[in-house]
């Protein structure tokens, strides 16, 4: 079993856990493509492209032009800061962990297309729906079905816990007999189940650490995953989609 997350826009350096060498990213072409392109771009350029204010463009456009020639990288799992990763906690795995998750757990990229947990990776600002082209091309069309091959290139089973926005990278391009299980994480609002983005982002981390942990091989087993108030629902649930409601805690 394979799970992926969505990348966090916040970025740390982080140095590699001893033991495990930082390895080339498999688009690390096409990500070198993307950064010289975005390199041209002047700091008020990225402000409007990226849809951030000043010190953000600043501190883009300034990685950007450095990009990959500033020292060594930082491993993809422990570089991201967000939600999601706080809930992961990947600094606080043991070296067992960091052995389950690697060929277990991707991260998608707007720069990347996909990544495992011990690519190297350099600090940049890109998402996927930005108004941003690449010789006439939208990111998702740059990217087409390349994560998605790579990504059920074993013929395993694939659960989702990446923001609709990233899932957008592998959703459209399933082939038949390819098994793909999306966790939602919801609550009631009225007689309404709707998503909360921020208690979703800590449960889709939660549960990548859940699996990480507890070393699951079989998607059945995500029915135990309970936090935050969140509770597998069978009679909402198929085999294609797990239903996670939440109550409030106490």
């Amino acid at each position: 079993m394979k799970f992926f997350l969505a990348p966090a826009k916040n970025m740390r350096p982080a140095p590699a856990a001893a033991g495990r060498p930082l390895q080339r990213p498999r688009f690390q072409r096409e990500a070198d493509r993307l950064a010289e392109d975005l390199r041209r771009y002047s700091a008020w350029e990225l402000e409007g492209l990226l849809r951030v204010n000043s010190s953000i463009a600043w501190r883009a456009f300034s990685d950007y032009q450095s990009f990959s020639s500033a020292g060594p990288g930082s491993p993809a799992l422990l570089a991201y800061s967000g939600l999601a990763y706080t809930h992961l906690a990947p600094d606080s795995f043991t070296p067992e962990d960091l052995a389950f998750a690697e060929n277990r757990l991707f991260i998608l990229s707007a720069l990347y297309g996909l990544l495992g947990p011990s690519d190297e990776i350099f600090p940049h600002r890109l998402e996927l729906q930005i108004p941003y082209r690449y010789q006439g091309q939208t990111l998702y069309q740059f990217w087409g079905e390349k994560p998605c091959r790579a990504l059920f290139s074993g013929g395993e089973t694939v659960v989702n816990l990446a923001s609709a926005e990233y899932a957008r990278l592998i959703l459209p391009f399933l082939q038949r007999g390819e098994r793909l299980i999306q966790c939602v994480f919801c609550e009631y609002r009225g007689r309404r189940r709707v998503t909360l983005p921020t208690f979703a982002k800590m449960a889709r981390g939660a549960m990548a650490r859940f699996i990480i942990r507890r070393r699951l091989t079989d998607a059945r087993q995500l029915w135990d995953f309970q936090a935050f108030g969140y509770a597998f629902v069978p009679g909402f649930s198929d085999e294609e989609r797990y239903v996670f409601v939440r109550r409030e805690e106490g």
